[in-house]
C-alpha cells in the first residue's frame, strides 16, 4: 500500500546488458546537480546521475537498516551477474523528512555508484502525454548510465489509482508506464 511520501529505490545495474567500460564516464557522473534539459541528440541525457555526496559513514546509527540496504543492493547487482532473475528494488516508506532520500544517496555512495534522484516535480507537465514520456525517459537515461542507483521519490504522486475515471486519462497512462518500466527493469 502506497502512502504519503513513498519512494522507490532501484539499483539499475541490470537494466540492459552493456559492454564492459573502464570506469564511470565523466558525462554520466558529475558533482553538480543534473541538468534539467540538454540539447537534442543521441548522446543527450535529460536526467543525469550525480556523484553521491554521502555514504553510510555519514549516517548515524541505523546499523540494521544500513546493513539490509547494502545487502539488498549487492544482491540485486550479483543476481544479474549470476544469471538469476534480479529483484526490482527497494520500497522506502515513511513520513516526509525522515531521510529516505538521504539513505538512498548514502547507499549509492556506499556502493560507489552514480545517484539519479527524481520526483514528481521533475516529471510533471501540463502538456498531455509529457508526464508519461518523462517517466519512460528517466528509465532510458538510467539505462544509459547503468550501473546507477535510481530513486523515484514521491512515487505515490505518480501511481494514482488506475480505476478512477476522468476526462483526463494522463494519470492512468503515467501509472501504466511506470509499472511497465518497473517490470522491464528485470
Amino acid at each position: 500500500v502506497l502512502g504519503a511520501a513513498t519512494s522507490v529505490l532501484l539499483l539499475c545495474s541490470f537494466l540492459r546488458p552493456r559492454a564492459p567500460r573502464p570506469a564511470l564516464a565523466k558525462a554520466c557522473v558529475q558533482d553538480a546537480p543534473r541538468a534539467a534539459a540538454l540539447p537534442a541528440g543521441d548522446d543527450a541525457l535529460r536526467y543525469r546521475a550525480v556523484r553521491p555526496r554521502f555514504s553510510f559513514a555519514d549516517v548515524v546509527g541505523m546499523c540494521d537498516t544500513k546493513t539490509r540496504l547494502v545487502e539488498a543492493g549487492r544482491a540485486i547487482a550479483q543476481r544479474r551477474t549470476q544469471g538469476q532473475a534480479p529483484r526490482n528494488g527497494v520500497l522506502l516508506s515513511g513520513k516526509p523528512g525522515n531521510g529516505k532520500t538521504f539513505l538512498a544517496e548514502a547507499l549509492a555512495g556506499e556502493l560507489q555508484l552514480p545517484f539519479l534522484s527524481i520526483s514528481y516535480g521533475d516529471l510533471a507537465s501540463s502538456y498531455i502525454n509529457n508526464t508519461t514520456e518523462h517517466v519512460t525517459q528517466v528509465f532510458r537515461d538510467a539505462a544509459r548510465q547503468a550501473p546507477c542507483v535510481l530513486l523515484i521519490d514521491e512515487v505515490d504522486s505518480l501511481l494514482m489509482e488506475r480505476n478512477t475515471r476522468s476526462s483526463y486519462e494522463e494519470s492512468a497512462k503515467t501509472a501504466n508506464a511506470m509499472l511497465t518500466e518497473l517490470v522491464n527493469i528485470r
